[in-house]
């Protein structure tokens, strides 16, 4: 939801400011603690979570090209006008 705001509801900076603590605060801290836990458990277990990680981070880096995409083309915008 918030990279879709970002997108077509580019004015609205509580939701650019949601994103970017998520991708900041609120994902690495249980990322961190879900990579200390998965030492205690069996290896199908541990691969599942490994997969979901990667996942999600894939997700956020592309998440990240387009706020960076947005921001340069909002920049190139304002020294046009």
């Amino acid at each position: 939801m918030y990279t879709t705001n970002w997108i077509y509801l580019q004015t609205n900076a509580e939701d650019k400011e949601a994103l970017k603590k998520l991708h900041e605060v609120e994902y690495p801290a249980p990322k961190e603690k879900l990579n200390t836990l998965k030492k205690t458990w069996g290896m199908r277990q541990q691969l599942v979570l490994d997969s979901t990680l990667n996942n999600f981070d894939s997700l956020l880096t592309i998440e990240k090209v387009i706020m960076t995409e947005l921001a340069a083309l909002k920049i190139t915008r304002k020294t046009a006008v």
